[in-house]
């Protein structure tokens, strides 16, 4: 399934939750937002960059807290202004 999720990346925009409390990215972030006696979700997700089409793409194992871990990487431009 990772190698079919792989040839889908090229083309795809970069996007993410910045957390200005911790100064670092996190997961993909939604909120709930309840006023005016309405109810919605509402996605905080920003785009930063994205994966050009001619993009490398692999696998790299890393370890964490002795646990090592295979991830999905990929080439990308993320935009800085």
């Amino acid at each position: 399934m990772a190698r079919e999720l792989a040839q889908t990346l090229p083309g795809c925009p970069i996007v993410g939750y910045y957390n200005e409390n911790t100064e670092d990215f996190e997961e993909h972030n939604r909120v709930i937002d309840i006023s005016n006696g309405r109810f919605r979700v509402v996605d905080t997700t920003r785009p930063y960059g994205f994966v050009p089409t001619n993009a490398r793409v692999w696998f790299e194992w890393y370890e964490d807290d002795g646990v090592a871990h295979e991830y999905l990487v990929t080439e990308g431009y993320i935009w800085t202004g």
